[in-house]
């Protein structure tokens, strides 16, 4: 995929804006992030979901991998997170019913 380059007009812009301090730079009408929703920020269009590493313990991961392939332990172990998530949704919609 080829990407355009800048027009001459644009690329001065960019280049005043790379060269501005930050202290002029005006924040004051963006929104605050939370470490939540950067924890679980996704880039649109970008194909794969993102990977978040996390500490599994050995008998889970050797469970999973005795129920599936070497190369799909990954993928059961997210059905099963996605699943339990599914179920504690649908109870907590239930209980707010």
């Amino acid at each position: 995929m080829s990407r355009k380059s800048p027009s001459s007009g644009r690329e001065a812009e960019l280049a005043r804006l790379a060269a501005m301090p930050d202290s002029e730079i005006d924040t004051d009408d963006i929104p605050e992030v939370d470490l939540e929703r950067r924890l679980f920020a996704s880039r649109p269009n970008q194909g794969e979901p993102r990977l978040w590493p996390v500490g599994v313990e050995a008998d889970l991961v050797q469970w999973f991998l005795k129920q599936s392939s070497a190369d799909s332990y990954q993928s059961e172990i997210n059905k099963a997170l996605r699943a339990y998530i599914a179920d504690a949704d649908a109870k907590t919609r239930k209980r707010r019913a």
